[in-house]
């Protein structure tokens, strides 16, 4: 069926990504979302950009094939002077899904809070 209809192929993965999406959005959102009890203080002592990284690569590993899937495979369009690349796909990744989380809800804004009193 899928082969004679491009159309239907198409409609069948998007609902199936989209539920699958909507699923891992959810579970960003609760992983980014402060308890009322962490003081600002307590969030920034325990915040690890590499823990975050984990979590939501576990708790939504749809999302990272795809933006996996939608980058250049082992390519940086900019190099430092020893050669090494200057983006960290993990971290581009980890941030994407972290600013997902803060269109899903003003409440799951950790990230957004730490990066912000850092910058």
């Amino acid at each position: 069926m899928f082969k004679r209809s491009k159309e239907a192929r198409e409609e069948y993965f998007l609902d199936a990504f989209t539920e699958i999406f909507q699923r891992e959005g959810r579970a960003i959102q609760a992983i980014l979302t402060r308890d009322s009890t962490t003081t600002v203080t307590e969030l920034l002592k325990g915040f690890s950009m590499e823990q975050l990284a984990e979590e939501l690569e576990a708790a939504a590993p749809t999302l990272w094939a795809a933006l996996a899937a939608i980058s250049i495979p082992n390519k940086s369009t900019r190099r430092a002077a020893d050669g090494e690349n200057r983006r960290d796909k993990g971290l581009v990744f980890t941030t994407i899904r972290a600013l997902i989380s803060v269109l899903r809800s003003q409440k799951a804004n950790n990230f957004q809070l730490v990066v912000g009193l850092f910058l």
